[in-house]
């Protein structure tokens, strides 16, 4: 048993090691949208 909770802990430590480094690319995301809306607002007027 003390094996199983070692691998669990071990895959929840990448899970969220994992999810940290998405986390970083997520926020820039937004950032490029907001950059192509007013793009598009030149182009419907």
């Amino acid at each position: 048993m003390m094996t199983m909770t070692g691998r669990v802990l071990l895959v929840c430590a990448l899970c969220v090691l994992w999810c940290g480094a998405g986390g970083g690319g997520c926020s820039e995301t937004p950032q490029v949208s907001q950059d192509i809306t007013p793009v598009n607002d030149d182009d419907s007027k």
